[in-house]
């Protein structure tokens, strides 16, 4: 079983990947690889919690993406993955927790992927699993989809896609980010995507400034929902609808559906746009 590889390992080769050159209709087999990850960073760990606020003890369910993304990419980095890293966006995760995680065990990942060619959106997908497993049991699910090309199709409804839900929302918190707040996300995540890094950087990619990462928002909107129910969480699926601009400001809301489950969605203040909705569980 191969060591879950570091950050640094996996930064240069995922960059190199820009010279693959599928076509649309390109096909790829799916893949599956298998990794340990021996022990947990107690500092990173911390760091990780004391950056998105949260209070409960022990592992967080989106800490564990974190692992997760580092065996998606170590997976895509195979010659067989035949789309480059770079381009390709990331459009829903869903985190699932099985059982309790221990910080004080090895925990092993299996990662596999598989393409999907979107017909009605004339675009290639790839969904990635990742299951967890300490002790021979799995311990918790990641699940992702992300685009990897895309060809022509027709005008969206920008309108129609902007449009908040009506739905009887409650918000349960609003925070403010700076350029910087992407860099420290990055250095704590290991996420260095380059349209995160600097306004200069994410302009070469046809964006107006650099983006906070949807997956901070993510592990940010999981612990405010621990933080306001003071309950666990036991699922989280969200949908990133747009990117967020820096510097920016988001409103954070859920509506329960009964006492252990309810919908969320994240709002920009410029524009007022969703940026990423979805739904959770708690045990």
């Amino acid at each position: 079983m191969t060591t879950l590889p570091s950050t640094s390992k996996l930064f240069l080769p995922a960059f190199f990947t820009i010279l693959r050159k599928p076509s649309l209709k390109s096909r790829m087999d799916n893949l599956e690889k298998t990794f340990v990850y021996e022990y947990f960073n107690q500092n990173n760990l911390s760091e990780y919690k004391s950056l998105l606020a949260y209070k409960s003890q022990g592992v967080p369910l989106t800490y564990l993406y974190l692992l997760a993304q580092k065996a998606q990419i170590a997976l895509m980095l195979d010659k067989k993955f035949i789309y480059p890293l770079i381009g390709m966006v990331h459009m829903d995760n869903e985190m699932e927790l099985l059982k309790q995680v221990s910080d004080q065990k090895a925990i092993e990942l299996s990662v596999s992927s598989g393409q999907f060619f979107n017909e009605e959106k004339n675009r290639a997908e790839v969904n990635f699993l990742v299951i967890f497993k300490q002790d021979g049991e799995k311990v918790a699910l990641c699940k992702s989809k992300y685009l990897a090309m895309s060809g022509k199709r027709p005008k969206s409804d920008k309108k129609a896609e902007n449009e908040v839900s009506n739905t009887d929302f409650t918000q349960i918190s609003a925070n403010k980010f700076k350029v910087s707040d992407a860099r420290t996300y990055a250095r704590v995540s290991g996420d260095y995507n380059l349209i995160h890094l600097s306004p200069l950087l994410a302009k070469l990619f046809g964006f107006r400034s650099s983006l906070l990462h949807g997956m901070y928002m993510n592990g940010l909107m999981a612990s405010q929902i621990i933080n306001h129910t003071n309950k666990d969480l036991k699922k989280i699926y969200v949908q990133f609808k747009k990117p967020l601009l820096l510097p920016n400001e988001i409103q954070s809301f859920i509506a329960p559906k009964d006492e252990k489950s309810g919908e969320l969605k994240v709002i920009s203040s410029k524009g007022h746009k969703v940026i990423l909705d979805g739904t959770f569980e708690l045990f």
